[in-house]
């Protein structure tokens, strides 16, 4: 106890009164009841309640420097409890606050992606196909994104082909006409020689 004694001063006088009782208890006091003096130690044990005195009091000091050292380590105990809850509550509401920053940039990205993505989808069902969607990342999104792109893509291929082909039946339709028109041209200049 005594390295650790709130009060070591009191502490100290307890130690000196109480090895000051014992000393005057072994050497006068337990000889006297040993010897069957009793009268003699009853006169000799009232010299002992000052040297009781003085320990009780130093005891006594010493509690209440102990009091008030729980006391203060108490109050120390509840400002640490008080900062620490600021600080849990002040981190949990910043990590609130964070976590919500990133969940709102996060659905805006997606929202917008969806809306991109969407209005591919409107242009094709108007039969626009030069409308694409921009979106590049590699989630489910962007998967749906790359390949309605890569849908349109390959329709505005077919519909060129389709134009190409059309253009080339067009030009051999005219050449038949045009063949089909001298035939008939021939046909009446042979009916009408014959």
């Amino acid at each position: 106890y005594r390295p650790h004694a709130a009060d070591p001063a009191a502490f100290k006088a307890f130690e000196e009164a109480w090895a000051k009782y014992v000393t005057y208890r072994d050497a006068t006091l337990v000889p006297l009841v040993e010897a069957g003096k009793l009268r003699e130690f009853e006169l000799e044990r009232v010299k002992t309640v000052p040297m009781s005195k003085a320990a009780i009091e130093a005891t006594v000091a010493s509690s209440e420097a102990e009091k008030k050292q729980a006391a203060g380590r108490v109050e120390s105990a509840m400002d640490s409890y008080r900062s620490s809850r600021l600080l849990v509550i002040g981190l949990l509401v910043a990590g609130l606050l964070a976590a919500g920053v990133v969940a709102l940039l996060l659905a805006r990205q997606i929202t917008q992606a969806l809306s991109r993505t969407a209005a591919v989808a409107q242009a094709l069902s108007r039969s626009d196909l030069t409308v694409r969607s921009g979106v590049h990342s590699r989630d489910e999104i962007g998967r749906v994104a790359a390949d309605l792109d890569a849908a349109a893509d390959s329709l505005k291929t077919v519909v060129a082909s389709v134009s190409a082909t059309a253009d080339a039946v067009a030009a051999s339709s005219e050449e038949l006409s045009a063949t089909t028109t001298q035939i008939s041209s021939s046909a009446r200049d042979s009916s009408a020689k014959a």
